[in-house]
This record gives structure tokens, C-alpha cells and sequence, in this order.
């Protein structure tokens, strides 16, 4: 089943939603062309903290897409924009599927 990688964080001081979500495109693609990749939720919640919620295949493709796609130039804007010290990842694994 499938695996589920889930990234909160929050962004920097100064980075507006607004210019935030201009830089989620070029990471789109980049999701889309990794093997593994099924689907991808980025929310926010009402104390604007963000989650990045992105279904793969199995833990061994989150994880090679993880180091190919934070590697890509077509990241580095939607990487900035996070503050590091704020993100909390995990990786989390499908044991009931409901449709």
C-alpha cells in the first residue's frame, strides 16, 4: 500500500501565501516525473502552518524522490520560502484504504 509523506512547516517572515503558491508549478512537475508518485495535497491551516501531503508507491520512492527533487533547481524558490527550523517530516504508511 501506499506511503504517505507528510511535511508541515511554516514560511518565512515576509513570504505571503500569494508569493508562496507562485513557487508550487515547478515543483508539481517535478512530482509528477518522479517514479512512485500517486498524489499531492499542500493545505494550511488557520494558524498558517503548512502541510505538504504527497502519496508515493512505497517508502524507497519518498525517499529517492525526497533527495532528487529538494536537489533540483526548480525547488529552490519553494524551498526558500520555508523556515527550516519549523519543518517536521515523517513518512507514514497505508494500512486501511477507504473510497
Amino acid at each position: 500500500m501506499s506511503v504517505f509523506e507528510i511535511v508541515e512547516f511554516s514560511l518565512k517572515p515576509g513570504i505571503t501565501r500569494e508569493a508562496f503558491l507562485a513557487t508550487v508549478p515547478p515543483t508539481e512537475a517535478l512530482c509528477r516525473a518522479a517514479p512512485g508518485f500517486r498524489q499531492r495535497w499542500l493545505t494550511q491551516s488557520e494558524d498558517g502552518r503548512w502541510t505538504d501531503i504527497v502519496e508515493w508507491a512505497d517508502l524507497a520512492t519518498a525517499e529517492q524522490a525526497a533527495a532528487t527533487i529538494t536537489a533540483d533547481p526548480g525547488f529552490a524558490a519553494f524551498g526558500g520560502a520555508i523556515h527550516g527550523p519549523s519543518v517536521v517530516m515523517r513518512h507514514t504508511h497505508t494500512r486501511v484504504a477507504m473510497r
